[in-house]
């Protein structure tokens, strides 16, 4: 019998990717919004996606819509801070 052996670690080696990074990627919703906070938030990033915050990608877009309309990131219920906050060391 053959033994088995691990997939090699190399620098070509990449994780499967999960289908809700493909989803996050590819949805075009996110990329006009992207490019709405860039104007709105030149210094600021794109608030990351972290589903304890958030209850499903819909709330997560429309939490960053509050934002973008307010001006204010802070406005949207504090959840785009508080993820913020949370990846900070």
């Amino acid at each position: 019998m053959k033994e088995m052996r691990e997939p090699r670690k190399t620098s070509f080696y990449r994780p499967r990717k999960t289908p809700l990074f493909s989803i996050l990627k590819n949805d075009i919703d996110l990329r006009e919004l992207k490019e709405q906070w860039k104007e709105i938030f030149p210094t600021n990033e794109f608030p990351p996606y972290h589903y304890d915050f958030y209850s499903s990608i819909d709330d997560y877009k429309q939490k960053i819509k509050e934002a973008i309309e307010t001006g204010d990131e802070t406005k949207s219920g504090g959840v785009i801070k508080l993820v913020d906050l949370a990846h900070q060391k």
